[in-house]
């Protein structure tokens, strides 16, 4: 099972909501004032958005900030997808609910 580090997970959930909000990359960063390398930076994990950027990439995505934030791990593969969104992995549709994460596999 894949973990991801704090950063790039929430990365990837903000990569897997505006893929649900059916936006390029080019057209999150037109709409926050921001390059299309920054929008990159931040779904790659390469970067982490200030509390101002987060809140608006959550609204024009048009998406739950805590569900941005929250790590719910996907049940088909568990990787990190948002609640209520597709897992950019395995294609599951993810429910939302936590699956139990022993503390000996995380290390």
């Amino acid at each position: 099972m894949r973990r991801l580090s704090t950063v790039a997970s929430i990365g990837h959930r903000i990569r897997a909501a505006r893929m649900a909000a059916e936006m390029t990359q080019l057209q999150l960063a037109n709409r926050l004032g921001l390059s299309r390398s920054q929008i990159a930076n931040l779904e790659g994990g390469r970067g982490d958005p200030s509390l101002n950027t987060f809140v608006a990439i959550a609204r024009v995505l048009k998406a739950d900030p805590t569900g941005l934030l929250e790590p719910v791990n996907c049940e088909q593969c568990g990787d990190l997808p948002p609640p209520g969104f597709q897992c950019l992995s395995c294609n599951a549709k993810n429910t939302g609910l936590p699956v139990h994460i022993d503390a000996e596999e995380e290390r």
